[in-house]
């Protein structure tokens, strides 16, 4: 079992001092002297502990392609809705929490049967994995039912209130899924383009965009978590292979060779820089 590492966060708190100012002696001095000599004995006898737990440095935003990841990752794309069953497009954040994004009974059996294949690739349930899904009624029912297959813990199942957002389409929303293959195509040029404005408050985003997205997401868990496995549900393939083509070096421009369908999910672990592992499992 991967089990995790505890955290430690030490906090020391700096005195200033004021080179034009000398302080007076008083009766306390003596006793803020002695608790200051206790306190620093103290750290120095608790310094080996948190010296063991190299996850507890300050990575801050991560780089992309990372030199290692702390975590493996499974980039699970959520199931098949309702819209892509009509095929539609679909990623206006007021959309995607009605009924035309939830989960078709197809997309249901899609997710059970990505869970049973996590598994076989090596995910941990219980309390040996991390859920982390969008707001999105099809993340959201995504990761309840692999809470029930997998008997992960509630929380461990984690909500994302804006990395793992699907990937804002602007004028595209609402039109036929094919139209996503020209957007496609519209990255490989230039991944600063974005998709037309939409009238409708639909979000219009390029993969550079994304890029800054899974950077926060990634960043986030890789100082929470050191040695855990971690999956993401996102109801954007665009989302997960931008994090797939910028944690494998890859350029953003090919992100597309990484898409999955609903329910496929890729497995992300680098361990040393040349040691990258990246697998993907088509849904049934």
């Amino acid at each position: 079992m991967r089990a995790p590492r505890v955290l430690a966060l030490v906090c020391a708190t700096a005195a200033l001092t004021d080179g034009a100012r000398v302080a007076r002696p008083s009766p306390s001095h003596g006793m803020c002297a002695r608790r200051q000599l206790l306190d620093a004995a103290a750290l120095a006898a608790l310094a080996p502990v948190f010296a063991a737990a190299p996850a507890a440095r300050a990575n801050g935003l991560i780089l992309f392609p990372p030199e290692a990841l702390q975590n493996r990752y499974f980039l699970l794309r959520a199931g098949e809705t309702v819209a892509e069953a009509a095929g539609k497009i679909e990623t206006n954040p007021i959309a995607t929490l009605g009924p035309s994004s939830f989960l078709t009974p197809k997309g249901v059996g899609q997710v059970e049967a990505a869970a049973a294949a996590m598994v076989a690739a090596g995910l941990e349930g219980g309390t040996g994995c991390w859920v982390y899904y969008n707001k999105a009624s099809p993340s959201q029912q995504t990761a309840a039912v692999l809470g029930r297959v997998l008997g992960v813990s509630y929380s461990n199942i984690v909500p994302d209130f804006a990395w793992l957002d699907p990937r804002g389409v602007g004028a595209l929303e609402g039109q036929q899924l094919p139209l996503l293959d020209e957007l496609r195509k519209m990255d490989s040029s230039d991944p600063s383009l974005r998709p037309p404005p939409a009238e409708d408050g639909t979000p219009n985003e390029s993969i550079g965009d994304l890029l800054v997205r899974v950077r926060n997401i990634v960043s986030i868990l890789e100082t929470s978590y050191q040695g855990v496995d971690v999956v993401l549900v996102s109801p954007s393939s665009d989302v997960l292979s931008v994090l797939a083509a910028a944690s494998l070096g890859d350029d953003l421009r090919n992100h597309a060779k990484y898409a999955l369908g609903p329910a496929e999910f890729r497995v992300i672990e680098l361990a040393r820089r040349g040691e990258s592992r990246t697998e993907m499992r088509p849904g049934p």
